[in-house]
């Protein structure tokens, strides 16, 4: 039925564009605010990461973003580049390293900037689907904030103030199906490259972003078929397809390998039980707009603000409504632009559980990050919401009060984001600790120098850490002992989980037996208690105890260095039996004996 029917206003259903006067106007606020955003973004992980050590996942993006911005200093820019496009995992960050490596950038409120120009795309891709139907620039404008209302974004594992690469795809996603849908209502080819670029950045935020990209692009293709013949629907891919291919081949041609060993080897919690998958995250999409799912780093306290800030718009909506300065007017949600945003939004939060627990048969009890694209759906379903809201009367021009209220809003909401950080925060370790922890790997990095160590330590501090922290002095990362002994045929693999079929007695053998032939240096901490925890996830410190109690009593191993970390002692010890030559120390400061009980 069309929605003429229906008796809508003309000017939500019309396919005219709203005035083009208009655009500069929406553009500039939406411009202005983000940035205000970010510029209290920019103070929040400033102050973050001046209490508190840099978490897994970012903390790897972070280093391989300081390396680019080192190897860009010191080799030149097409050095520089070349490696970032060997990075398979993802190439926005280190291409964004790349156009920043004129700048001191070796910290992470600087490189986080690269999420809020991605929302800047993602609130593009909303005023061009808005204006497409004619909708007004106060609603473009407010609606452009709606991407950051879902609590969670706010995680500090995979929110918008984290470098992670879960939310760069989940932002982009939103611009895919928004710029998709316009194009296809409205086609011509500079819609048709704007669909394109963003298709192709997003295949670029992450490496397995294909089957994302695909859930999300079905909306704008079942819109095709219906608004054209099947072979204009087709021919509405060409633009939009070329443009993608011109990202994404040169991508897969690089990675592809890498990728595949990847997601073949290495992956965890894929291909475990189905249902039992499915009843532990089939609320994930409620849980993913209130930010409490705590298996994605939410926590109640940020849905309870997420809450009051939806709370806040309902009781707006309420207050204008009692004042007849708005009305509701639910059957707009049957118009096409309308419709259209909350069948895509039901379905793109739908089909992301499905897709992880029935084809995947994502573990029960594994991380809930892979379902944080359900942000997207409850993003579509918010804007569509919006559209049910109306001036009490249309046909008198808005007046300067209006615009009051859209500032209002806006700046509600990004205040609400500020706060959210903050509640989602994990506990500081404190500014002293993190200076502690920076030494300890500048000054191990000392000692060292070239020759190969083993960090035998991951809880709060390890080689993670080491890397991070050498990485943003400029100064290169260390020569790792387990990539020694896997290019010397005696692999082992430090960092997964212990499976039920291991043969434990193999593995801490293993451990012990590498250690000796291919660590010249290797830090342990003395209570030795801590590699047999029985609630340990990763397999060296729930097994590892005889391997770490026979190097630590062996005199061929000579602390060299002791070290006091969370309270911890830990020491570094010198491998004496098989002594390989090469240059004892790194060309940079001597090691500081703040942190450094006793050297040799």
């Amino acid at each position: 039925m069309p929605p003429r029917a229906f008796g809508l206003p003309k000017d939500e259903t019309s396919e005219r564009a709203a005035r083009p006067g208009s655009l500069l106007a929406v553009l500039a606020l939406v411009l202005t605010w983000t940035v205000m955003l970010y510029a209290a973004t920019f103070v929040v992980v400033r102050d973050y990461y001046t209490t508190h050590l840099p978490h897994y996942d970012s903390i790897g993006a972070y280093y391989v973003m300081y390396s680019i911005v080192n190897q860009a200093a010191a080799q030149g820019p097409a050095a520089a580049a070349i490696q970032a496009l060997r990075i398979p995992i993802t190439w926005l960050q280190p291409l964004y390293a790349l156009l920043l490596a004129w700048a001191p950038v070796r910290a992470p409120e600087y490189l986080v900037t690269l999420n809020g120009l991605l929302l800047l795309v993602t609130q593009a891709s909303i005023v061009v689907y808005l204006r497409t139907f004619g909708v007004s620039s106060r609603r473009q404008v407010l609606a452009a904030f709606l991407p950051i209302v879902p609590g969670a974004l706010y995680a500090w594992d995979g929110g918008i103030q984290d470098l992670r690469r879960d939310p760069q795809l989940t932002l982009l996603l939103m611009g895919v199906v928004f710029a998709s849908l316009a194009y296809v209502e409205r086609p011509s080819w500079q819609r048709g490259l704007w669909c394109g670029i963003v298709l192709g950045l997003t295949q670029w935020s992450r490496d397995n972003a294909a089957a994302m990209l695909l859930l999300c692009a079905v909306p704008s293709a079942v819109v095709a078929f219906r608004r054209h013949a099947w072979t204009s629907a087709l021919k509405l891919a060409i633009v939009p397809g070329l443009v993608f291919l011109l990202f994404a081949v040169p991508y897969y041609w690089m990675t592809f390998d890498q990728t595949l060993v990847r997601y073949t080897s290495t992956i965890w919690g894929v291909g475990e039980g189905r249902l039992a998958s499915l009843r532990s995250f089939w609320l994930t999409p409620l849980h993913m707009l209130l930010g409490d799912e705590g298996r994605a780093g939410g926590n109640l306290r940020v849905a309870g603000a997420t809450v009051v800030l939806l709370a806040i718009g309902l009781a707006g909506v309420a207050a204008g409504a009692l004042t007849k300065q708005v009305r509701l007017v639910p059957r707009r949600l049957l118009s096409r632009p309308h419709l259209t945003l909350l069948g895509a939004g039901a379905y793109v939060a739908v089909a992301v559980v499905l897709y992880n627990c029935l084809l995947l048969g994502y573990g029960a009890s594994w991380h809930a990050m892979p379902f944080q694209p359900t942000v997207v759906g409850a993003v579509l379903i918010l804007v569509a919401a919006l559209g049910a809201v109306e001036r009490a009367r249309p046909d008198v021009p808005a007046g300067p009060w209006w615009n009051g209220v859209v500032a209002a809003a806006a700046v509600t909401i990004i205040a609400s984001a500020v706060i959210r950080m903050g509640l989602a925060a994990p506990p500081a370790v404190g500014a002293e600790t993190v200076a502690a922890v920076r030494s300890a790997a500048l000054d191990i990095d000392t000692i060292v120098g070239n020759k190969a160590v083993g960090i035998i330590w991951i809880k709060g501090f390890g080689r993670h850490h080491v890397r991070y922290y050498l990485a943003q002095a400029g100064l290169p990362p260390p020569r790792e002992f387990e990539s020694v002994a896997n290019g010397s045929g005696d692999p082992i693999e430090l960092e997964r989980p212990l499976a039920d079929g291991d043969p434990r007695d193999v593995l801490t053998a293993r451990l012990e037996r590498t250690i000796r032939r291919f660590a010249d240096y290797v830090l342990v901490t003395t209570e030795t208690a801590a590699y047999e925890d029985p609630k340990g996830e990763l397999w060296p410190y729930r097994i590892g105890r005889p391997a770490i109690d026979n190097i630590l009593a062996d005199p061929d191993f000579v602390p060299v260095a002791r070290f006091t970390l969370f309270g911890r002692p830990f020491v570094l010890l010198e491998n004496r039996l098989n002594p390989r030559p090469g240059p004892p120390a790194r060309a940079h400061a001597p090691a500081s004996r703040l942190h450094v009980e006793e050297h040799s």
